[in-house]
């Protein structure tokens, strides 16, 4: 039995070890660390996950190798082109929320050349800093305390004047509570943070996470570098301590880093540093706490002295007193002091007191004025947001500073505003984004060669608007009668698409407007009325009655033709009246004998006119002389009779092309008037029909 309990005790004390262990390195929520150039995620030796940033669409990689320097991290950076152009680092955040965000830059000639970059670094628009890489093998290292506003912020890196721009790491920390709450002004300034360093370390390393659990970075001041805590006054003695110190207030500065601290044993504190950004105002705050035993006969009080600020020094700081015992924190903060480039301060002695002064640690930050940008930046935040898988779409921070995003053009404003958007051949679907009606600045503005579609949006808001180009797209709709608002536009491309109905005449008036929209089919100017497609049915309606007139002119020429000859039909019109009278007269039997000895008989007209000779003589006798002069006068009446037919024909020969010019000219005339008339119905088509073939039915029959 004892066994068993001796067995579960064991077993209790390993889970509790193995949870001190896994707390001691979990990762703080809302950590994020991103190894730039990178080509896995890992997690280091003190706790914190590191992500690739392979994902990022722009800039190169290179791997580098320092003496002396083995973290992973530090082993690649990403570099991007010399160019106009600024590359951006967008991180998702919560919104009224403050975060820290650390930078690093380590060179390690990733280039080969030698050449020591210099260019900035920017948080959206507000230019943070300038990164001057003055050796190959030391970490730059640029801090800024912000409250986040918006679901997003962007690390940018622009204007290289010289070698080539590049960046090592991106680290987020996430603060909680009031940390690093300034008093109303943390809406109009960030914190970039100058100094923050930890007095009477042990070692020259920095203390960070997992002893600070927000992972800032206070530097020791045992670190030797240029115009760093310099001129030490003499009898500044290093003291620490290991007994726990209340430091759950305010900044929550580490424990370990309030377990140690500096004293003047001589009456003094004196140091010279300078300040990274300066000169310029400052959030700056110095941490105390007793940590030495003192006598109840002892006393330590100190004042703050700066050249130039008498003020300052006219308080006297007793650290008991205020913290209300031992090991308990007390900050010194000063919200808005106007500090220099070269940084002297003191700490002296006050009249009466036992002890020399104490500092644990200091932290001073620049307050960094924030940049709003420019004017137009959540509407383009809008726009980008529809299409975030493009990479044009992926720049990040502000769409004009420091620089512009590369498809766009911004005025010289102190806050810009967009004037030209080129976005040709850029596979753009979906509507014209309404948000770009909102631009009131725009000028020029370039969608043409994409897939957009819908409706021509109002640009009555953009004033300034001078051109537009959206051809070769598939929009659809009337051309709004608004671009006629647009007093200063001078060239309007819309070629190449779907669009259909009146084309407003206040563009088509514009002398000074450049207008191209050719391949709109369904588009036409007021009072054609659809001039194009009306041609288009004139022409099919005329050739298919021309077709039909062709048709009905062959059946009657047929029909013509099987009845007689023209010089027949002559000879008919001539005798057709005394054929048939005499027809009329005869009896029946004579009609069938005449009938069926019709193949000898002569040609009709001429046993008309013998008929009527034979009568003409019977009163006057049956003589041979008689006869004789019958039958003369009988020929010469036939002689006359064929020369009439002769002629007849050859007037209708000559006729005959006059008709079917007259047909002709009737036919394209017609059909000229209707394809360009204002006023084309069904009825005007069947009214030059019916005159057509009434002129042809005049002609030949």
């Amino acid at each position: 039995m004892r066994m068993k309990q001796l067995y579960v005790l064991i077993m209790i004390s390993i889970c509790s070890l193995l949870c001190m262990i896994y707390s001691s390195n979990a990762q703080m929520s809302g950590f994020m660390s991103l190894n730039c150039g990178g080509e896995e995620d890992f997690t280091d030796n003190i706790g914190l996950e590191w992500r690739s940033d392979n994902q990022f669409p722009f800039g190169e990689r290179a791997t580098i190798s320092v003496p002396n320097e083995a973290r992973k991290q530090y082993m690649s950076v990403r570099y991007f082109p010399a160019d106009a152009r600024k590359y951006c680092y967008t991180l998702n955040v919560k919104r009224k929320t403050r975060y820290l965000i650390r930078t690093t830059f380590l060179y390690g000639n990733f280039d080969d050349s030698n050449v020591y970059p210099k260019f900035d670094i920017s948080l959206g628009a507000t230019h943070w800093s300038t990164i001057v890489i003055s050796d190959a093998n030391t970490i730059e290292v640029r801090e800024l305390i912000i409250l986040a506003n918006s679901p997003t912020i962007s690390v940018c890196l622009s204007n290289a004047s010289t070698g080539q721009p590049f960046i090592s790491t991106i680290e987020l920390r996430q603060f909680n509570g009031a940390i690093y709450y300034t008093h109303g002004q943390e809406n109009e300034f960030f914190l970039a943070v100058s100094a923050r360093i930890n007095f009477g370390a042990l070692t020259q390393d920095p203390i960070r996470y997992p002893d600070d659990p927000f992972d800032r970075l206070w530097a020791s001041d045992s670190l030797q570098k240029p115009n760093y805590l310099i001129n030490v006054a003499p009898g500044t003695k290093k003291v620490s301590t290991n007994t726990p110190i209340n430091v759950d207030r305010d900044e929550r500065p580490p424990e370990k880093v309030m377990q140690t601290a500096v004293v003047g044993t001589t009456g003094s504190l004196t140091y010279r540093l300078n300040l990274d950004g300066f000169p310029g105002f400052a959030w700056g705050v110095f941490y105390l706490a007793e940590i030495e035993d003192l006598s109840p006969k002892d006393t330590r009080k100190f004042s703050l002295v700066i050249p130039g600020m008498p003020g300052i020094s006219k308080t006297t700081v007793d650290i008991q007193e205020i913290a209300k015992g031992k090991y308990q924190l007390y900050e010194k903060e000063f919200t808005n002091i106007s500090l220099p480039l070269v940084f002297n301060f003191k700490f002296g002695k006050a009249s009466g007191s036992t002890r020399g002064p104490l500092l644990n640690a200091m932290e001073i930050n620049k307050h960094l004025k924030i940049n709003p940008g420019s004017i137009d930046a959540t509407v383009m935040a809008s726009l980008v947001s529809q299409y975030s898988s493009a990479d044009w779409a992926k720049e990040g921070g502000d769409p004009c500073l420091p620089v512009p995003w590369s498809w766009v053009q911004c005025n010289s404003d102190p806050q810009p505003k967009i004037i030209s958007i080129t976005l040709s051949k850029k596979n753009l679907t979906r509507n014209i984004p309404l948000k770009l009606t909102k631009l009131q600045g725009l000028v020029e503005l370039w969608l043409d060669g994409n897939s957009l579609t819908g409706r021509i949006p109002d640009f009555t808001a953009c004033k300034d608007l001078k051109i537009i180009h959206l051809e070769n797209n598939l929009l659809t709709g009337e051309i709004p009668s608004s671009l006629t608002n647009l007093p200063k536009l001078e060239e309007l491309y819309l070629q190449g698409n779907m669009l259909s109905g009146t084309i407003p005449p206040g563009l088509l008036l514009n002398q000074k407007l450049v207008f191209n929209y050719s391949g709109n089919h369904d588009l036409y100017k007021e009072g054609s009325n659809g001039h194009g497609l009306s041609i288009i049915i004139g022409v099919s309606v005329g050739v298919a009655l021309l077709l039909l007139a062709v048709v009905i002119i062959s059946l009657l020429r047929m029909k013509s033709k099987g009845k007689s000859t023209p010089r027949e039909n002559m000879g008919l019109e001539q005798s057709t009246p005394h054929t048939q009278h005499l027809h009329q007269d005869e009896p029946r039997s004579s009609k069938r004998n005449r009938g069926s000895s019709s193949r000898d008989a002569p040609p009709i007209s001429s046993t008309v006119e013998s008929s009527n000779d034979e009568e003409d003589v019977a009163g006057r006798g049956r003589g041979q002389g008689v006869r004789h002069t019958r039958e003369q006068s009988k020929r010469a009446r036939a002689g006359k009779s064929r020369d009439r037919g002769r002629v007849r024909v050859k007037e209708l020969e000559q006729e005959r092309p006059v008709v079917g010019l007259k047909l002709k000219t009737l036919f394209f005339s017609g059909l000229f008037n209707l394809s360009f008339s204002s006023s084309r119905d069904v009825s005007s088509y069947v009214y030059w029909f019916i005159q057509f073939i009434v002129f042809i039915i005049q002609g030949y029959v």
